[in-house]
């Protein structure tokens, strides 16, 4: 799947949200960002030496489709939802069948068009050094991760819920005036 599709995944979840669950799903992507903030920091050293040593070789030739998830896309567009047109640009860039470098860096060599706290989970939770030190802040964001997801899917059940007694209601009702 392309991260077109991807982000037109997201938008389309996002716009079916009712306000009780977008606000829901604001306060766990504040939750994915706050822990974000933690993992960060806690890993300064990696990240360090990723930028003095490697440059973020890790955004280099990389097979995006992998790596980012529509998930991570609805965590940017609930937080950071000014970038919206940012992403579509780099979108137009995307060449899903070979490996090229990551589509989201400014002017092609970086940093990141992604907030900091916000990136998507892979490319904040993986570190080419020892991340037994942050197992603990890596674990937290991955479970925010899947928290989300669950979220999402619940809410997206319960809409289609909502949808089949309100057409079972109008049904009644239909049958009731006859």
């Amino acid at each position: 799947m392309s991260l077109a599709t991807k982000f037109r995944k997201a938008e389309r979840l996002l716009e079916r949200m009712n306000t009780a669950d977008r606000k829901g799903l604001h306060r766990i992507c504040c939750d994915i960002r706050d822990a974000q903030t933690t993992l960060l920091a806690a890993a300064d050293k990696q990240m360090a030496r990723c930028i003095q040593r490697c440059k973020g070789i890790c955004c280099r030739n990389v097979e995006l489709d992998p790596i980012i998830s529509h998930w991570d896309l609805m965590l940017i567009l609930t937080l950071a939802p000014q970038i919206r047109c940012r992403i579509g640009e780099c979108l137009q860039n995307e060449d899903p069948l070979y490996t090229s470098d990551c589509i989201f860096l400014a002017d092609g060599k970086g940093p990141c068009v992604f907030p900091a706290s916000m990136r998507p989970e892979v490319c904040v939770t993986t570190f080419c050094e020892n991340d037994r030190p942050l197992r603990r802040e890596i674990r937290q964001v991955k479970w925010l991760f899947f928290k989300l997801s669950w979220f999402v899917h619940r809410s997206s059940g319960l809409a289609v819920l909502r949808g089949v007694r309100q057409a079972a209601a109008a049904g009644r009702r239909f049958n009731q005036i006859r």
